[in-house]
């Protein structure tokens, strides 16, 4: 009887000790970033991650838009409820569309919540067209200004 609990005790702290370490090895999804916040509310302010701005792949912008609400959503599908909302999008400038490709959400105190764990596959993608003088023409021309001195990523 010893020896079977010595050895349930032994393989709960390798188990313990290995799952340590493969979290020890993933990145961490990071909370703050330096936001340009292109509109803002009494319930919703929206921003875009400056440093996520990169052009990549055919003639296309990536970029991360942040969604910041004052009341807590929830996001029943998943089961979670958080505060900020960060949509991974790419942008057409000259065609003046968008697709969102991926989503990660945070609590009002940066807490991770959830991410999605790969985004959409290209075939998968939906663009929006833009239309003149809306929210998203206002977060397009903000990409669309800074991506001809944004790096180049080789993504996707």
């Amino acid at each position: 009887m010893k020896t079977w609990a010595a050895l349930f005790f032994v393989l709960l702290a390798t188990l313990a000790a290995l799952s340590w370490y493969v979290r020890s090895q993933q990145a961490e999804p990071q909370a703050e970033g330096q936001f340009q916040v292109y509109q803002s509310g009494t319930g919703l302010e929206l921003s875009l991650e400056l440093a996520s701005i990169a052009n990549v792949k055919d003639g296309l912008v990536r970029f991360v838009n942040q969604e910041r609400f004052s009341e807590r959503k929830t996001e029943k599908e998943l089961g979670i409820r958080y505060h900020i909302r960060r949509l991974e999008g790419r942008a057409d400038c000259n065609a003046r569309q968008y697709a969102f490709i991926s989503a990660s959400y945070w609590t009002a105190s940066g807490q991770h919540v959830y991410t999605q764990m790969f985004p959409l596959q290209r075939f998968n993608w939906t663009f929006v067209p833009v239309v003149a003088d809306s929210t998203a023409d206002t977060m397009l021309r903000l990409v669309c200004r800074l991506a001809p001195n944004a790096p180049s990523l080789k993504i996707e």
